[in-house]
């Protein structure tokens, strides 16, 4: 064999593994290629499903803060809701207070126009006002049971004397007039059928002088004990006494 076969074959044997060599690289970096490539395709894989978890855990978390912040409203509208349910109840009530007020302040003030006016017909037809009564002295005289008479015309009967001030406020007219307290079997009573209890006789009185005289006067005198009793028959004047209403 010549040195050029030899040197022939050689070559081919060179060529031969040089291809070899190359295609084992070439197979390695395919190799290689295919794994970074799925790694990296495992990777966003991965990356996918992580900021997909992700994701869903902001938007479960939004969401649940959501609903608190939800039933917190709820909470805080139905505590105000009910504090102005109160609040609405007691203007309410309030309001309906006034509104009895404001009617019962009406009522009241129709009642004192009403009792002014009654008051001022009376002063300008001569009567005079003391202690919630009016009283009027008449002009004319008259027998006791024609003066009752006439006071129950005007309506009012006559004059019962409650107390002391009324005593006094009387005497101090200084006139001399029939009272409404008359003799009945022995018992001195009222017009309006009480009995008297304590009474204001002039000294000596009552003394039914002939044995009849059974009405009473008061007399023009400067000292409270002025009652005097008289013949009911006499004219003479007389006092009406009416309740302001």
């Amino acid at each position: 064999m010549s040195m050029d076969t030899l040197s022939g074959n050689s070559t081919i044997l060179d060529d031969t593994f040089l291809d070899n060599k190359d295609a084992e690289e070439d197979v390695s970096i395919y190799k290689n290629t295919s794994n970074s490539t799925w790694s990296r395709i495992r990777m966003q894989i991965l990356g996918i499903r992580h900021s997909g978890d992700f994701y869903y855990r902001v938007v479960t978390r939004t969401l649940g803060l959501l609903c608190v912040l939800l039933l917190t409203v709820i909470l805080v509208m139905s505590v105000e809701r009910s504090h102005l349910n109160s609040t609405f109840s007691n203007l309410t009530s309030e309001r309906d207070l006034l509104k009895t007020n404001l009617k019962t302040l009406q009522e009241e003030n129709n009642k004192v126009k009403s009792r002014n006016a009654y008051l001022e017909k009376h002063l300008q037809e001569g009567w005079t006002y003391f202690q919630s009564s009016l009283y009027y002295v008449s002009t004319e005289q008259k027998s006791w049971n024609e003066a009752r008479e006439d006071c129950r015309k005007k309506g009012a009967d006559l004059v019962i004397v409650n107390n002391r001030n009324e005593q006094e406020f009387l005497s101090d007219l200084q006139k001399e007039f029939w009272i409404g307290l008359t003799d009945h079997d022995g018992k001195w009573k009222w017009v309006d059928g009480r009995p008297l209890t304590d009474g204001f006789w002039d000294s000596g009185q009552p003394n039914s002088y002939g044995g009849n005289e059974d009405c009473v006067e008061i007399r023009p005198r400067k000292i409270l004990t002025n009652w005097n009793d008289d013949l009911c028959s006499r004219s003479q004047l007389w006092s009406c006494e009416k309740k302001i209403p």
